[in-house]
């Protein structure tokens, strides 16, 4: 993971500020509510921290004046983004002036950021898999801080898998990367998450008890994908 720009300091961040009152935003789509679900459930399950987190009303991606409005009126010191806010640029500028401290885990293509940690598989040149969605840079992310820090639960992180792949494929991530495979099938032989599971349980006719990336792809992830869109806040909840 350290091959990724950042990392270390993304994960010191973290470390360093145990504690301060963080926030993070919902990006509107399968992998950005997988990304979000990953990070608030390694922050709140296995590193005790409080998170408050912001789910969009409708379509929309990214820092849009509702988000920010949330962000500087809340009082938080830490913010993170997990599938968006690379290209940010002036309201990560407008944050840090602020005394915020901005953690981004992304995959788009996208511009330099100096306001903000970026972890961007886009940006590391060092770093050769462009094939993963945020969901990956976030386990990617979660598996350095327990390299660097130990796991205070001792959850290993191939305990997210599941939801790593579920975000992949909602993106249609490219599978002729070696990792991206790889991580996606192990992800697929051993789903833990309640809501993926019970999602698997309800279409095991439609998937023929088979979860594969196929499977998923046709009769999950276009499900999960209508409620980020278009559903109701309670129900994106």
């Amino acid at each position: 993971p350290f091959r990724l720009n950042n990392m270390k300091e993304a994960c010191e961040v973290v470390h360093q500020n145990l504690g301060k009152k963080i926030f993070t935003l919902v990006d509107c789509d399968t992998d950005g509510f997988t990304s979000a679900a990953m990070l608030v459930n390694f922050l709140e399950g296995e590193l005790k921290q409080e998170v408050d987190y912001y789910v969009h009303s409708d379509k929309t991606h990214g820092l849009q004046s509702e988000v920010m409005e949330k962000i500087l009126d809340g009082g938080y010191e830490l913010v993170y983004f997990a599938d968006a806010g690379s290209n940010d640029v002036e309201q990560c500028k407008l944050l840090k002036e602020r005394g915020i401290k901005v953690v981004i885990l992304d995959h788009h293509e996208s511009c330099e950021n100096p306001y903000a940690v970026v972890v961007n598989n886009q940006l590391s040149k060092d770093y050769s898999n462009k094939a993963f969605s945020g969901a990956g840079i976030v386990w990617k992310f979660i598996s350095a801080y327990k390299m660097l820090y130990g796991s205070p639960t001792g959850k290993d992180p191939k305990d997210y898998l599941d939801l790593l792949a579920l975000g992949n494929t909602a993106d249609a991530m490219d599978m002729r990367s070696d990792e991206t495979r790889y991580l996606m099938l192990q992800g697929f032989k051993n789903v833990k998450n309640g809501f993926f599971k019970a999602m698997c349980e309800s279409n095991a006719y439609s998937m023929k008890n088979k979860v594969t990336p196929m499977s998923v792809a046709w009769y999950v992830a276009p499900t999960v994908n209508a409620v980020c869109r278009f559903g109701e806040i309670e129900d994106k909840r």
